[in-house]
């Protein structure tokens, strides 16, 4: 399908497959670029879409990617929304918290090893569909530089927050209580 809209020049395309050199058309969008319906995504048109320099990219849902096509998403100029990986490829997480500035992903088990990577990343960090993250993870997380958001975390555990709570930048729900998936409580940013 070829769906297409704009929303003061943010561009939204809804497509099964795309062509590299449409990629890299697409890429040249300055104000945003949301593809919406790519499951396969190739490292041809990884590559052509991280050579974009726009505000932001946005690709959803993506079920298939490698380690290449993360390593050239990783040079997008702008936002990297990539919320809509549901399993990162070997290597896959590595290679895309390479990306210098704004980057959303999904990671719903932060064990203490997808901590230590993500804390690799410079800039904004919004980790989006948290189920588990404990106190082992919190302290490698606690050395990203930039700000960090779990806002919708669903399984950071007590003493996770506690050390949350020791560095400013990072927003988190707190636990509600001590069980090791705590509900969300109210949203909490840690003092400066």
């Amino acid at each position: 399908s070829d769906v297409c809209s704009s929303d003061l020049g943010h561009l939204e395309v809804t497509l099964e497959e795309i062509d590299p050199e449409i990629a890299r058309v697409l890429a040249t969008s300055r104000k945003g670029l949301s593809i919406i319906g790519i499951r396969d995504l190739s490292d041809d048109v990884a590559a052509a879409l991280g050579s974009g320099r726009g505000g932001s990219l946005n690709i959803d849902p993506v079920e298939r990617l490698s380690r290449n096509a993360c390593e050239s998403l990783a040079g997008y100029g702008g936002w990297l929304n990539m919320n809509g990986v549901q399993s990162w490829p070997e290597g896959g997480l590595e290679a895309i918290v390479q990306h210098r500035g704004g980057l959303s992903i999904r990671v719903t088990d932060v064990s203490r090893e997808r901590a230590r990577v993500l804390a690799r990343h410079r800039g904004n960090l919004y980790v989006v569909g948290v189920e588990r993250l404990d106190e082992d993870a919190a302290r490698e997380l606690v050395a990203h530089v930039g700000t960090i958001d779990l806002a919708n975390a669903r399984g950071i555990t007590p003493a996770a927050a506690a050390i949350f709570r020791q560095r400013a930048g990072i927003r988190f729900p707190e636990p509600t209580d001590a069980s090791p998936s705590p509900s969300p409580g109210p949203l909490s940013a840690a003092a400066p």
